[in-house]
């Protein structure tokens, strides 16, 4: 039982990474604007579970819980680090971008949490036991990727100072982000 899992989720881990690569070189290749989050890695991570590997599984799954925990702390956080005023000039700007965006990253959200959930079901925790792979305690990997984002959204020193506090919350600081959105399009 635990092998079909495992083919499963590392199919589609291989073709979400080949879909993602083909665009990315599609993307260079007429000068688009590009960020990946999956490509060489998911083809990888897909390879691996096709074989059948259960220690690639149990790595992917704590990798998987670790981003999953930092993206959602970060979604958490972000109200707090980007004004509302500088993401509704985002959204007028570029709408298609903004949107094409909030959809790529709800699929990554959606996709991390599928491969966590399939690869901690029970069949494949009880493969691990008989192959003698000791079982990892989730929490560990969520706590560093919560931790992660706590130490990147608050890392920046000038974010820190009394005149960044003064100066983002006023007009004129609104104003220079709207004006340096404006000026790069």
């Amino acid at each position: 039982m635990h092998a079909s899992i495992l083919k499963r989720v590392g199919g589609v881990l291989l073709a979400v990474g080949l879909i993602d690569i083909a665009v990315m070189i599609y993307c260079v290749a007429n000068h688009i604007s590009y960020w990946s989050s999956f490509n060489i890695f998911s083809v990888v991570a897909g390879i691996f579970l096709l074989r059948g590997s259960l220690r690639a599984a149990s790595l992917i799954r704590r990798f998987a819980v670790f981003i999953l925990a930092g993206v959602l702390s970060l979604l958490i956080a972000l109200p707090f680090l980007q004004p509302l005023d500088l993401t509704l000039t985002q959204l007028r700007l570029d709408p298609v971008t903004f949107l094409g965006a909030v959809v790529i990253g709800a699929f990554a959200l959606c996709l991390l949490f599928w491969v966590s959930r399939e690869l901690g079901r029970q069949p494949i925790q009880a493969a691990f036991a008989s192959a003698g792979i000791k079982r990892r305690d989730m929490r560990i990997p969520a706590a560093a990727g919560v931790g992660l984002d706590r130490s990147h959204s608050s890392g920046n020193p000038a974010r820190r100072s009394p005149t960044f506090a003064v100066l983002s919350r006023s007009a004129q600081y609104r104003a220079f982000l709207i004006a340096g959105m404006l000026a790069r399009h």
